[in-house]
């Protein structure tokens, strides 16, 4: 993938997030965040691109932890 391609979409999460917190989305904040996760799992070793491999790795782990959350309440 190409990282431009990686950065604008994370710029697309961030302007998801601001629809949110708006009333404006129809996903709910898992959804979001697991979709993104998902879409790019994988696809960057922490050698070769940290920041990216990090921002997936943060993204699907808070996720999960809301998932989890969202099943226990």
């Amino acid at each position: 993938m190409h990282r431009l391609t990686f950065w604008n979409r994370a710029i697309d999460l961030l302007d998801a997030l601001a629809s949110l917190e708006s009333g404006q989305c129809e996903l709910t904040l898992p959804e979001l965040l697991s979709t993104f996760a998902e879409a790019h799992h994988g696809l960057f070793e922490p050698e070769t691109d940290f920041e990216a491999y990090v921002l997936v790795a943060i993204i699907n782990k808070t996720s999960r932890v809301l998932a989890h959350t969202e099943t226990e309440g």
